[in-house]
Order: structure tokens, then C-alpha cells, then sequence
């Protein structure tokens, strides 16, 4: 899923996931790894619940 599915700004993103624009930019470049507390953060901005099995 993607913030552009959804055509949403990088800013208007974090703000909604109330994280930084820069770890947004930061994860669409795919040069850092995701955190499992950065997906929990951002999951819900999507309507997505993340759950560790």
C-alpha cells in the first residue's frame, strides 16, 4: 500500500502517522530498514493494524 494510493503528500502523511516528513522520505527511498515501532506508527495512517506473531 502507498501514501500515493491514497494521494496524500510525504507532510500530510507524517502528520497523520505523527512522525517526521524526513523518515517518511527515508523509508519510500528504501536506504533505511523500517522499525517495527515506525510501522506501528504509520500502519494506522492507512487503517492498517500490525500485529507481532
Amino acid at each position: 500500500m502507498s501514501r500515493l494510493r491514497f494521494d496524500i503528500s510525504q507532510k500530510t502523511f507524517a502528520k497523520k502517522a505523527k512522525i517526521p516528513q524526513s523518515v517518511i522520505a527515508r523509508m519510500e527511498s528504501r536506504k533505511h530498514s523500517i522499525s517495527f515501532w515506525t510501522l506501528n506508527l504509520v500502519a494506522p495512517a492507512f487503517g492498517i493494524q500490525v500485529q507481532l506473531v
